[in-house]
């Protein structure tokens, strides 16, 4: 529920989120539910549900490289 209110909040449709968190059991699995992409931070690499990223200073340069 959180998920989406931030959604609506933000004024924006979930798919043009893109949810950071630390925990892809409980963030990963509840912004893929809402219809959001999302990152975690700490978990390099794929998941089934997430794109991993060592630190955000990692998620800051493959966001400006538009990846």
């Amino acid at each position: 529920a959180g998920f989406l209110r931030a959604a609506t909040i933000w004024q924006l449709p979930p798919h043009r989120v893109l949810y950071v968190g630390d925990r892809p059991s409980v963030d990963a699995v509840g912004a893929r539910a809402a219809g959001m992409r999302c990152v975690i931070v700490g978990k390099s690499g794929l998941g089934r549900s997430f794109v991993g990223v060592s630190s955000f200073a990692e998620l800051r340069q493959r966001l400006e490289a538009g990846e």
